[in-house]
């Protein structure tokens, strides 16, 4: 069966093979395929593939520790940084924003709505111009503010948040919010539901 290549860039084969290139080069340190296939919700088999690859080309580096194999992006090739900052605008914002958001007390919710959301769920259309964010919670203005502008500098485009209560959040009467819970969401924190997975 042939694969779509991703609307986020589809000079990729596959959106697992972007997913797992984007965990590779924009997540710090080394990483086993257990931990990425976990990470990314990306079968084992086929981020075991894909590393095979990378490593192949000479794009990832691995290292062994015991049984596992350990990769990390290889600092001696020459497309490394252009690599990294390609990904960081096309898949990065997940990453980059999760690891930021992460460092705050307060948040209930958060995910990527908008046209950065519909792209990389598969829908088609133009590459998207900025990240719309929806943080749920009772967390300072100024202190997300301060993380959307850092994180636009590594992605290369705007961030604009948005915060709501939790309580306006679960009635979903607020139109703003009843139309991003029905359009594609890209979970990034959710202590809401505990079996909820990130994406």
């Amino acid at each position: 069966m042939k694969v779509a290549a991703p609307a986020l860039l589809p000079l990729l084969r596959s959106q697992a093979q972007g997913e797992i290139l984007a965990w590779v080069f924009l997540m710090p340190g080394e990483h086993s395929i257990a931990e990425i296939a976990r990470e990314t919700s990306i079968p084992e088999a086929t981020v075991l593939r894909e590393v095979n690859r990378l490593v192949a080309t000479g794009f990832v580096a691995e290292r062994r520790q015991g049984r596992a194999r350990l990769v990390s992006p290889n600092q001696q090739n020459a497309a490394n940084q252009p690599l990294t900052a390609l990904l960081a605008v096309t898949f990065g914002p997940p990453y980059v924003l999760r690891e930021r958001l992460s460092r705050l007390e307060g948040i209930e919710f958060a995910a990527i709505h908008g046209s950065w959301a519909a792209r990389a769920t598969g829908y088609a259309g133009h590459a998207p111009n900025d990240i719309d964010l929806l943080v749920v919670g009772d967390v300072a203005q100024s202190e997300l503010d301060a993380i959307a502008e850092d994180a636009a500098s590594s992605l290369h485009r705007p961030v604009y948040v948005t915060i709501v209560t939790l309580e306006t959040w679960q009635a979903a009467e607020d139109q703003f919010v009843a139309e991003v819970q029905e359009r594609p969401l890209i979970t990034l924190i959710d202590h809401l539901d505990p079996t909820a997975a990130p994406r």
